[in-house]
């Protein structure tokens, strides 16, 4: 997992270099699928079709991951903002980089793994965390 981590800590640099950075990004490890992974991400910048968001964070990954690093991969998921998933990720304790067994927005997560989070409110900056 460290190695995988850190590959995908390097796709988010080159994310944050070229486009901007992320209200979110991290890897959740769900517990019905134990041994995958998901990509969390949240940004303004990304397209709003999910699909063309999903494809630019995918581009990424193939520059970096080997064919042995995406099986460790589930998928890429994009929150909007106005998520209650994102609000609940926004509400965990703030010097934590990680977390085990917890419920965000229903869904039971197994770890939990914050690369990059910026909160907001009333469209006002308040708090950047990059792991």
């Amino acid at each position: 997992m460290n190695k995988f981590r850190l590959k995908i800590e390097q796709v988010r640099v080159k994310l944050v270099k070229k486009q901007g950075g992320f209200t979110f990004f991290g890897l959740i490890n769900r517990k019905v699928t134990p041994k995958k992974w998901d990509i969390v991400v949240c940004a303004d910048w990304l397209p709003q079709r999910e699909l063309e968001a999903i494809k630019l964070i995918v581009k990424e990954l193939k520059e970096v991951l080997i064919e042995d690093d995406f099986l460790s991969l589930s998928g890429v998921v994009v929150l909007d903002k106005g998520e209650t998933s994102i609000k609940e990720l926004f509400d965990l304790e703030q010097e934590t980089k990680k977390y085990t067994n917890i419920v965000i927005a229903g869904l039971s997560i197994k770890s939990l793994h914050i690369l990059q989070i910026h909160s907001y409110h009333e469209n006002k900056y308040i708090y950047d965390k990059v792991a």
